[in-house]
């Protein structure tokens, strides 16, 4: 597998019929807190853009790409939602573009039930972590905006 900061990494899964849509089957575990979490899929391998570009070029793809061309966006909403569901709405106000911003490794001191339940949750609690924090700054950040508006208009 090649590894090229500049290029964009996709996952190609081997068994697409394991992988996307609202009755696909998924492969389920418990986690310690008996909750339901997903487990690794050894079937997924992860690409370069260019190492996929290569694949497709000697023909090793098994899309048919005339087919995906000539599909209208109708057809590609309509074969969407019939696979995943209808999109909400406001979806696209969750979207953000460009890269992420870069991991700094900190110390912090967490009250210890607090950090016991987001590690009762398996793996990636830390990342966890960070979401919800994100989700605060971000809702914050949306108070304040309106705040600061609404005095203007004042």
């Amino acid at each position: 597998m090649e590894k090229n900061a500049s290029s964009l990494w996709v996952c190609w899964s081997a068994n697409s019929s394991q992988s996307y849509g609202p009755n696909a089957r998924r492969p389920y575990g418990l986690s310690r807190s008996g909750e339901q979490e997903i487990r690794k899929n050894e079937n997924i391998s992860r690409f370069s853009a260019d190492v996929i570009r290569r694949k497709v070029a000697r023909g090793e793809s098994r899309t048919d790409w005339k087919r995906v061309k000539a599909m209208s966006r109708t057809e590609v909403e309509r074969l969407a939602d019939r696979d995943e569901g209808p999109l909400p709405d406001d979806w696209e106000s969750g979207v953000t573009i460009g890269l992420p911003a870069a991991k700094q490794d900190i110390h912090i001191r967490l009250d210890t039930d607090i950090l016991e339940w987001f590690k009762a949750h398996g793996r990636g609690y830390q990342t966890r972590i960070n979401a919800v924090l994100r989700a605060f700054v971000q809702t914050r950040e949306r108070v304040d905006r309106k705040s600061v508006i609404r005095k203007g208009a004042s």
